[in-house]
This record gives structure tokens, C-alpha cells and sequence, in this order.
């Protein structure tokens, strides 16, 4: 008898783990309404070497997280982004029949969230059956009045390089190792990254600079840069007017050589960003444009580099400003991290 009932409470045990796990996998592969799910990507496909037809496929709403799940998936995914060229608006971004046909085909669909891409809440409430990963809610930064640009927090792409690995590996357990590989590959770059972040923090931290909108702020508080009219980027951004005595005191920052240095979209100029641009170059503050959007043909960590090298020449060139040295000691010439 004392057999029998072990014999009994083994065959529970087993059968209640094996049934755990089966609810556990059925909830992780519904995931369309949860928004710790989503993410969008956006941008193009690299090109790679023909795979298996059975691959996953993703589809990015941005396509610096296109990119990413690409680094991490290599041959055995497919991924197409919806936003890709560098040279356009993205908030200007209209839903056309072939966006929602791209998503409809996909199992696994990545955005921003934060308000950034609003138009893709839109199609996903008729999608059922996704994976869906908003990368705000991933990284606990969905909420009210946010600063969207969340892909130039240093800790996001890392964060959700794990994430998709995981997930790839959960769904495409014949190249788990792979995907491992991989993740080791980009992290290992990443903490390049990570380094440069730190090497401009203490060489430059509390040095005051300037933005036309937001974008790339997560990364300059990274560094310790102390940015200034912060008011007045988020009526740019907004596409909302300043006011005049906001914009006064905004030129000011300029005009009375305040910063050290003008950040500004090089997606998103108008009348009011040109005339501040104008300004800056008479009153010799160095400008760095920054991307919404990733170039072609680049990967994440070394796009992430180039704008970090380009912030430090610019910080160099504001600095011996500063001080008045001589316009041939300023410049040095960029380094190329293209791939």
C-alpha cells in the first residue's frame, strides 16, 4: 500500500507540472492584448544569406528594433520595418493597406509604445494571435507625459536583446544556441557602448548643453550633461508654439554662449529649428544632429557609437570655444563605425 500511494503521488506530481507548463507556454504565446508584450520596430532588413521557410517573423515598427531582433535572430527570423528612412519625418507616418497586411502576417510584432507610434495601438486592436512587445511597457516607461525616445536609454536596447532571445529561444528551440550566441555577440559590443557612456561622464558631466526636442536626452543625462530649455523642446516636439518670452529665453542660451553644445532632429527641421541652427553656428556653438530613425546598413551598437563620437568632438570643439583656442585645434576627424 505505502508503495502504491507513492506510486500515485509521483503520477500527480508529473502530471500537474507537465499541465503548469502547458498553461505557462498557451499564455506566453497569447500575448496580443498584454502590454508588457509589445514592442514596434521599424526599419529595413539586412541583407543575409536565404533560410529555412519556416523561420519566425517579425515585424518592427521602428527600425532600430528591427535591427536589433535581427542581430539577435540572425538567419533564422525574418523582419521587416515599417519606419526606415532616415531622411524622412516619422511623425508624419501615415497606416497604409500593405502596414496592416505586414502585421497581419507576422507572429511577432515590436513598437515603442509611449505615444511615440500611436497608430500601431490602432491596428494591432483588429490582430489577434500576436506576440505583441511595446518596449515603453517592457521597460516600465509607459505612462503619462514620457519622454518617448526611450530606444537612447542605455539600459533599453540590452534589456530587450534579452527579452527577444528569450522569447526566440521559447519558440525556436532547435537554434537555442544560436540565439545565445548571438545575444553574447551584441552584449559584448554593447558594453562599448556602455564604456563611452562612461568615459564622456567623467570628462564632461555637468557640462550645460541644448536641445531643439528631446530625443536624445536619455543619453545626455547618461553622461551627466546638464540640459538646458527643456520647456521649450517639448513645445517643439509637441508641435505646439512657444511662447514669445520662452522663445526669447531659449535664443538666450545661444546668443549669451550659455551651452556648450545644440542637439537637434535632423528628421524634423522647419523655420523655427533653422533659425536656431543659424544661431548657434553665428555664435560658434557646435551642433550634432541626431536620427529618429537608424541609417541603412549599420548595427545597433555602432550607430549608438557614432553619435556618442560625434557629441564628443562637438564637446571637445565647445569646450576650446570656451576658452578661445584656435578653429584648426578643434576638429578631429570622425570615426566611421559603419558595418
Amino acid at each position: 500500500m505505502r508503495y502504491l500511494i507513492a506510486f500515485i503521488t509521483i503520477f500527480l506530481s508529473h502530471t500537474i507540472f507537465a499541465t503548469t507548463i502547458g498553461l505557462y507556454s498557451n499564455k506566453l504565446e497569447s500575448q496580443g492584448n498584454d502590454e508588457r508584450r509589445r514592442l514596434q520596430i521599424v526599419g529595413k532588413e539586412r541583407n543575409h544569406a536565404p533560410v529555412a521557410p519556416n523561420r519566425l517573423s517579425i515585424v518592427a515598427a521602428e527600425n532600430f528594433y528591427g535591427q536589433l531582433a535581427k542581430e539577435i535572430g540572425g538567419n533564422n527570423i525574418n523582419v521587416s520595418s515599417i519606419i526606415s528612412n532616415p531622411n524622412a519625418d516619422p511623425h508624419l507616418f501615415a497606416i497604409t493597406s500593405s502596414t496592416s497586411k505586414q502585421i497581419h502576417n507576422a507572429q511577432i510584432i515590436i513598437y515603442n509604445g509611449a505615444n511615440y507610434d500611436g497608430w500601431m495601438d490602432q491596428i494591432l486592436k483588429s490582430q489577434q494571435n500576436l506576440i505583441v512587445i511595446n518596449v515603453a511597457s517592457l521597460m516600465q516607461l509607459n505612462k503619462p507625459n514620457i519622454n518617448p525616445h526611450i530606444w537612447y536609454k542605455p539600459d533599453t536596447m540590452p534589456t530587450l536583446a534579452l527579452y527577444l532571445t528569450n522569447l526566440f529561444v521559447h519558440m525556436d528551440s532547435q537554434h537555442a544556441i544560436q540565439y545565445k550566441q548571438n545575444l553574447a555577440i551584441f552584449l559584448a559590443e554593447n558594453k562599448q557602448v556602455q564604456t563611452k557612456i562612461s568615459a564622456l561622464k567623467a570628462k564632461y558631466a555637468c557640462v550645460a548643453v541644448t536641445a531643439t526636442e528631446p530625443v536624445f536626452n536619455y543619453m545626455t543625462d547618461a553622461i551627466g550633461l546638464q540640459m538646458q530649455g527643456l520647456d521649450f523642446q517639448w513645445k517643439i516636439m509637441n508641435d505646439t508654439e512657444p511662447s514669445p518670452k520662452m522663445l526669447s529665453g531659449y535664443l538666450d542660451l545661444l546668443n549669451e554662449h550659455k551651452v556648450r553644445l545644440l542637439f537637434y532632429n535632423s528628421q524634423v527641421t522647419d523655420g523655427t529649428t533653422k533659425n536656431i541652427l543659424a544661431i548657434a553656428k553665428k555664435n560658434n556653438i557646435p551642433v550634432v544632429g541626431i536620427n529618429e530613425t537608424m541609417p541603412p546598413n549599420i548595427l545597433v551598437n555602432a550607430w549608438l557609437i557614432n553619435q556618442l563620437n560625434q557629441t564628443e568632438i562637438a564637446l571637445q570643439m565647445g569646450i576650446l570655444e570656451q576658452i578661445g583656442a584656435p578653429m584648426k585645434q578643434r576638429v578631429k576627424p570622425p570615426i566611421n563605425y559603419r558595418q
